[in-house]
C-alpha cells in the first residue's frame, strides 16, 4: 500500500461519526465492552512467554523455538524495560507486528469502522454475541510511541473501509467481556497476519479490567532479498501467554 499523506484528514472528513470508535457506544452489550477497554488501556503484562513454530509454504512445521520477555515498569510505567531469555529472534519477529498490546475496535486510536451483528455462538461454554468489524487504523498504533504512519483499511475512492483489517469479536452479554477476538490484517505486498486473542477479567489496583491471557499470532511476512528475483518469506505460528499485569501510566494511549 502507498503511504497516504492526507489519510487522517480524509477519514476525519469522510467518517466524522465513526472517529474515535471507543466514544460512540451509548448502550447495550457494546457499551459495557467499551468501558472495559477504556479501563484496561494502561495494563501491561510483566511476563510474556512465546512458543514459536516456523512453517514452510505448505503449513508444515520446520523449526520450533521459544522465548520469554520480562517487562519492568520504570517511572510509574512511562518507561518500560524488557529483558529476554531464550531465542531473541522470536521477539525480533513479533516486534515487527505489534508490541504485545491487543487492539480492539473500541480503542481510541481506531479511526473508522463498519460493523455487523452475526449469529450468536458458543465459545468455551459461553453463548456470545458476535460482531464483525471492518476497521481503519494507522499501522503504527500497533506499536506504542511510534509516530503516525501508513493508514490501513481505508479505501479512498469508495470513502469506506476496504476489508484489509477485520476484527470478529465474541462477547459475553452478561458483562461485556470479549471472550475471543479474531483479527485478520493484510499488510503491504502479500504479507498478512491472523491473530486470535482470548481475554479474562482481572482486578488491578481495585479496577476490573479486561486483558488477554493467551494470544495466537500467525501469518506470512515477505520482503525483498539482496537478489532482485528472490523474495524472503517467513511463515510462522506463535502461541503467547501473558501474566503479571500491572498498570502503566499512559502505556498505550
Amino acid at each position: 500500500m502507498k503511504r497516504r499523506t492526507f489519510a487522517f484528514a480524509l477519514v476525519a472528513l469522510a467518517s466524522i461519526a465513526a472517529l474515535y470508535a471507543a466514544d460512540t457506544w451509548e448502550g447495550g452489550t457494546l457499551f459495557h465492552t467499551n468501558a472495559l477497554v477504556d479501563a484496561s488501556d494502561e495494563c501491561i503484562a510483566t511476563t510474556r512467554s512465546v512458543q514459536m513454530e516456523y512453517l514452510d509454504s505448505f503449513g508444515e512445521g520446520i523449526e520450533e523455538s521459544s522465548a520469554t520477555a520480562y517487562y519492568t515498569l520504570k517511572n510509574h510505567g512511562s518507561r518500560i524495560e524488557r529483558q529476554i531469555s531464550g531465542d531473541r529472534d522470536v521477539f525480533a519477529l513479533l516486534d515487527t507486528i505489534y508490541d504485545g498490546y491487543v487492539m480492539t475496535p473500541f480503542n481510541d486510536s481506531i479511526y473508522a469502522y463498519d460493523h455487523d451483528r452475526l449469529e450468536d455462538q458458543d465459545v468455551d461454554g459461553v453463548l456470545c454475541e458476535v460482531y464483525r468489524f471492518e476497521v481503519a487504523m494507522d499501522l503504527n498504533t500497533l506499536h506504542a510511541g511510534r509516530a503516525e504512519g501508513e493508514l490501513l483499511g481505508w479505501d479512498e475512492e469508495q470513502d469506506e473501509e476496504d476489508g484489509d483489517i477485520v476484527m470478529t469479536l465474541y462477547i459475553d452479554p452478561s458483562n461485556g467481556l470479549v471472550v475471543r477476538q479474531d483479527m485478520h490484517i493484510v499488510l503491504s505486498g502479500n504479507s498478512y497476519v491472523d491473530q486470535s486473542a482470548f481475554f479474562e477479567l482481572q482486578e488491578i489496583d481495585g479496577t476490573t479490567v479486561m486483558v488477554p491471557t493467551r494470544v495466537v499470532t500467525s501469518g506470512m511476512l515477505q520482503k525483498a532479498s539482496s537478489a532482485p528475483e528472490v523474495l524472503d518469506a517467513v511463515y510462522f505460528s506463535a502461541l503467547e501467554t501473558f501474566s503479571g499485569y500491572q498498570m502503566a501510566d499512559g502505556w498505550h494511549d
